[in-house]
C-alpha cells in the first residue's frame, strides 16, 4: 500500500500564518476525497508537484484469513495419499502461515457404510492427520457428498476431524442444529464465526444444513454477529464447471450480506468465479 502527500498550493503571502499554511502538507486522500492512484500517475505529476511516496505497513494486529474451495481426497488422489504423497505440500506455507484456514471437504473419511451413486468419495482414514498438518482449522461439511456413505461415515467423519482438533461446520448435531455457527479465535485474540450451507443436494431437515432453511439461517447468523467480530459462511452453490454466477447465487449471496454476514466464500463449481464486493 502506497500514500502519498503533496505540498499544498496557495497563493503567496507575507504573513507568518499564509507560510505556515502554504508549508503544511496535505496527506491522502488527494484532492480532498478518497482516492486509488496508480503509482504511475503519481510519478507523471512529479515535475509538477512534489509528492512523498510512504510505504505503509500492515498492522500488527491484522489477521490472515485462507478459505479454499473443493477438497476431495478420494479416487486418484486416495491411492496417491495411500504411497505417502502429501497432496498439501505446495500449499502448506500459505495455510499454516495464515491465522486461520478453512474449505470444504467434499468426500468422507470414514469406512463405514456403502454407496451405489456413480460419484461417491472416500478418503483415506489418515486424511484427517493431513489437514491438520496441513494447517485447517475448520471443515465445511455442508456439501452434496457428504452424505455419499450414510449418516453413520458422516458422523464417523466428524468424529475424525474432531479428533484432529479441526472444527466441522455445518453438520447437525443430538444437541444443535446444523445451521450453527463455529467460533475461533484469530490474532490479537479477535473472535471471527464461521457457518457452512449447501445449497445443493439435500434439503432442508437434513443432516447438513441447508440454504433452503432460511429460519435456522437467520437465527444462526444472528447469533454469530453477537459474538463475533467478523462473520464468515461457506456455501456450496451453482452450476458445475462455469464461471458463471447464476441468479440464485446473487440472491442468496444478498439474503446472507443483508442479514448480517460479511464474508461469502462459494464451493462447488469447480471453477474461479468473479468477486463482488
Amino acid at each position: 500500500m502506497f500514500g502519498a502527500s503533496r505540498r499544498a498550493s496557495r497563493p503567496r503571502s507575507n504573513s507568518s500564518s499564509s507560510r505556515g499554511q502554504r508549508n503544511r502538507k496535505s496527506c491522502a486522500p488527494l484532492a480532498g476525497a478518497p482516492e486509488i492512484v496508480a503509482l504511475g500517475e503519481l510519478l507523471r505529476e512529479r515535475r509538477k508537484n512534489r509528492f512523498d511516496l510512504l510505504r505503509v505497513p500492515p498492522p500488527k494486529t491484522a489477521a490472515t484469513l485462507v478459505f479454499g474451495g473443493d477438497v476431495i481426497l478420494g479416487r486418484s488422489c486416495a491411492a496417491k495419499i495411500g504411497n505417502g504423497i502429501d497432496p498439501f505440500v505446495g500449499i502448506r506455507a500459505v495455510l499454516v502461515g495464515a491465522s486461520f484456514a478453512a474449505t470444504n471437504l467434499e468426500c468422507t473419511i470414514s469406512n463405514l457404510g456403502y454407496s451405489t451413486q456413480r460419484y461417491a468419495f472416500r478418503a483415506p482414514a489418515r486424511s484427517a492427520q493431513l489437514l491438520r498438518a496441513a494447517g485447517f482449522q475448520a471443515m465445511g461439511l455442508a456439501n452434496n457428498h457428504a452424505l455419499d456413505f450414510g449418516t453413520a461415515a458422516l458422523r464417523d467423519c466428524a468424529a475424525s476431524l474432531s479428533g484432529e482438533k479441526i472444527e466441522p461446520v455445518g453438520l447437525g448435531t443430538p444437541t444443535g442444529n446444523a445451521c450453527a455457527p463455529s467460533f475461533f479465535s484469530v490474532r490479537d485474540r479477535k473472535k471471527i464465526a464461521v457457518l457452512a450451507i449447501s445449497d445443493v443436494g439435500p434439503a432442508a431437515g437434513s443432516e447438513i444444513a441447508a440454504a433452503s432453511d432460511r429460519v435456522c439461517l437467520s437465527g444462526a447468523i444472528a447469533s454469530a454477529r453477537s459474538r463475533a467480530s467478523l462473520v464468515g459462511c461457506m456455501v456450496h452453490w451453482g452450476i458445475e464447471n462455469t464461471a458463471n454466477i447464476t441468479d440464485e447465487q446473487r440472491e442468496l449471496a444478498r439474503w446472507l450480506v443483508d442479514h448480517g454476514v460479511d464474508l461469502v466464500v462459494g464451493s462447488h463449481p469447480h471453477r474461479v468465479q468473479p468477486l463482488d464486493f
